[in-house]
């Protein structure tokens, strides 16, 4: 099965999306062909440059965390977060943002984050 990687701003998010999400339209194409693409076994990784908050660089900084959210929102749940998954899932550990995430999860969510 493949990896699938997905921008974030102008993707899945469209028109005015940074750094507010709630000025966003989602793409609902792009999110329904994602979930039809992960219902067949695909990974799919959000790949994103919204780490960066403050001047620091925050894995799990409010702007990324928003953005999971948003796409929770639309029904796009994510196996990993700005992470290379391809290792981790030979060992079937699921893996988001230097945490991991408990083995009985299958996708990510906007929960397993910290603020």
């Amino acid at each position: 099965m493949a990896i699938i990687a997905v921008d974030f701003d102008g993707t899945l998010a469209l028109g005015d999306s940074f750094p507010d999400v709630n000025n966003a339209t989602p793409n609902t194409v792009l999110i329904r062909a994602l979930n039809h693409l992960q219902s067949m076994g695909h990974q799919i990784v959000l790949w994103t440059c919204r780490e960066n908050y403050g001047g620091k660089h925050y894995e799990d900084g409010p702007y990324l965390i928003d953005a999971v959210k948003f796409c929770e929102k639309y029904g796009l749940n994510f196996d990993a977060v700005n992470k290379n998954i391809g290792s981790r899932m030979a060992r079937k550990e699921p893996f988001m943002a230097g945490k991991s995430v408990p083995t009985t999860t299958s996708t990510i969510k906007a929960s397993s984050l910290n603020r």
